[in-house]
């Protein structure tokens, strides 16, 4: 048995061992080490070209993430070859002109899958490398950040607006993950830019794809001098301004078409270190009805896609039970946006179908026909659906307490606006008062009346509205008359709350905003709108500036808060979208450079010069 055991143990310090690691991972990417034809070639005739990498590689969806700038009309060929990329040419090469293929994660090691951020190729059918460029970043013209998905630039040396749906650019790139875009290698000339979201890569623009774009041409300027000996670029970027060469490359950055004709359209284009696009969705879908339904017999909601106008109309086709009962016994109300319509039939409470036409400017018109349809579980109690409490459980002590009407309401016979009808019981002394009611001011079909009593903070309280107060529209017996209604309601204190005050200012509110009113908002950290304050140009005079106005935000809760301003040139009080073809920039949107981050019981206050430089769209 010793032989054996001896055998074991050698087997086992033998396991022990084991086999050697081999070394840490490669994460390297391949290094490019030659070109054929030589990277940075002028004079270029052939078909073909081949980039040599220091091991195997492999290729990434080249069709995509292989970028040709000037495009061309026949798709590019590549396959791998050895150690390298193959790309055979099928398009008949334009005179005297620059092109790049920029392969942008096109190309990863074999064995490992690590990728290479991006390598140029860069040559001229004519006898010079073209040496300009424009760099530029786009953005959101909303949030002012770079959009998730890779947009595309394209440059036109034409100001035709046509030009973006008939043709291929005469340039292309595409951004970066943080927006900013190069394009380099250009002729000497002014373009007009248009930065776009080619979602079906057809380098075109499209009335469904995000756009942005310049009004006027835009000058390209030189392109640095000496071609850098890096061969990639950090991951993700599209800003390189010269081709990524192995060390013996020499590239000519004489400008291929530099001549004085050029000077005077180059001379009054923009600048281009500044050069911010903001990108925008145009919203050009037809007015529609989104939905008609009965919300309850004898009560219709009617949605529509974008605001009614003051002039829409109501024309009634069929009244049911009351076929000439006219379109006034429709009672309407109407959102603050003016997108959600309520209608009630003042004829009859019972009615549970409708036929009406629906139109407003601009040629709208829809026949909307409606039949009631009772939801599993609705309320069936008049009473209980028709008066309700709006007051959450933990009140705000600053703000209304509100009650509200499932459909217009009117004061019972013998009740007046006003009377001291409302019982209130406080828990923190036991005390009882009676205080009075008023109708919303601003509901003119009384759907809100509110409880005019001032609570103290902390305290809670109990509220007990009377039974037949109040009818609905349709009648004042008692299957159309408002029952009891008990709520209670504990105050908060103001120490639970904290408040911002911005004062706005800008010596050059006109020239900045050619005069037109700025909307200054509240968001939260999601980006919400919490609330706004519509300025004017017409400012109060600060010691420290022109103008000045004073924002406060008040009873807010702890949280963090972000303020933006908005150049209100349509004067709707709310952000416009751009428009390509109604040559309409989205509305300039500026953002306070800091976060706010808010305490309970403490007021922030903060000056804002809206259009400095640290408050500009980034």
């Amino acid at each position: 048995m010793a032989p054996i055991a001896a055998a074991l143990l050698l087997l086992g310090a033998c396991a022990r061992q084991g086999y050697p690691s081999g070394g840490p991972r490669d994460t390297a990417p391949p290094a490019m080490q030659r070109t054929e034809p030589e990277n940075g070639t002028v004079d270029y005739s052939a078909t073909r070209f081949f980039i040599e990498f220091d091991e195997y590689v492999t290729l990434k969806d080249p069709d995509h993430n292989v970028i040709v700038s000037p495009p061309l009309a026949h798709r590019a060929e590549y396959s791998t070859k050895g150690h390298g990329v193959q790309v055979r040419l099928y398009d008949t090469l334009l005179p005297n002109t620059t092109y790049i293929f920029s392969f942008q994660e096109a190309i990863a090691d074999y064995n490992e899958g690590n990728l290479l951020p991006r390598i140029d190729y860069v040559f001229s059918t004519g006898p010079a490398i073209d040496s300009m460029q424009i760099k530029g970043r786009v953005v959101d013209a909303v949030t002012c950040e770079p959009v998730k998905s890779a947009i595309t630039v394209a440059a036109y040396a034409v100001a035709d607006d046509s030009a973006v749906v008939s043709g291929n650019p005469d340039y292309v790139t595409r951004c970066n993950a943080a927006g900013f875009f190069t394009l380099p290698y250009l002729r000497l000339a002014a373009y007009r830019l248009v930065a776009f979201d080619d979602a079906n890569s057809n380098l075109r623009y499209d009335p469904a794809e995000a756009v942005a774009w310049t009004d006027t041409l835009v000058a390209c300027k030189p392109m640095p001098t000496k071609a850098p000996k890096d061969t990639v670029t950090a991951a993700g970027d599209s800003t390189a301004a010269a081709p990524h060469t192995d060390s013996t490359a020499s590239v000519s950055q004489t400008d291929s078409t530099a001549s004085a004709s050029h000077t005077d359209s180059i001379a009054s284009a923009p600048h281009t270190d500044s050069l911010v696009l903001c990108l925008s969705l145009a919203d050009r879908s037809a007015q529609r009805v989104v939905s008609s339904v009965f919300r309850a017999k004898g009560s219709v909601e009617i949605v529509v896609l974008r605001p009614l106008s003051k002039d829409y109309t109501l024309s009634w086709l069929d009244a049911g039970a009351a076929p000439d009962v006219p379109a006034t016994q429709l009672v309407r109300s109407l959102n603050p946006s003016r997108d959600t319509l309520r209608l009630w039939t003042a004829y009859d409470a019972a009615c549970d179908s409708l036929t009406i036409v629906i139109a407003d400017t601009g040629g709208f018109a829809d026949t909307l026909t409606m039949q009631y349809r009772p939801k599993k579980g609705a309320l069936k109690s008049f009473a209980t659906q028709f008066l309700s409490s709006a007051v959450a459980s933990r009140h705000p002590y600053y703000d209304t307490l509100w009650l509200r009407f499932s459909s217009p309401a009117y004061a019972m016979p013998g009740v007046a606006e006003g009377d001291s009808l409302i019982t209130v019981f406080s828990f923190a002394d036991s005390v009882v008062s009676h205080v009075p009611w008023h109708w919303d001011p601003n509901s003119p079909t009384h759907l809100r009346a509110f409880v005019d009593f001032e609570g103290v903070p902390g305290n809670r309280y109990r509220f007990k509205v009377p039974a037949r107060m109040f009818c609905d529209l349709w009648g004042s017996d008692s299957s159309h008359c408002s029952d009891s209604l008990v709520f209670v309601a504990a105050y908060s204190k103001p120490e639970e709350y904290g408040s911002i005050k911005v004062t706005v200012a800008d010596g050059d509110w006109n020239m900045r905003t050619d005069g037109y009113p700025l909307v200054v908002q509240l968001l939260n950290e999601k980006g919400d709108v919490l609330r706004q304050h519509r300025l004017s140009g017409d400012l109060a005079v600060d010691a420290d500036t022109s103008y000045a106005h004073a924002v406060l935000f008040q009873h807010l809760p702890p949280a963090k808060y972000r303020i933006r301003a908005i150049a209100d040139t349509d004067r709707n009080s709310a952000w416009t979208t751009g428009d390509y073809w109604l040559h309409r920039q989205p509305e300039k949107v500026v953002y306070f450079p800091k976060t706010l981050e808010l305490q309970a019981n403490w007021q922030m206050e903060e000056k804002w010069h809206v259009f400095d430089e640290q408050g500009t769209q980034q």
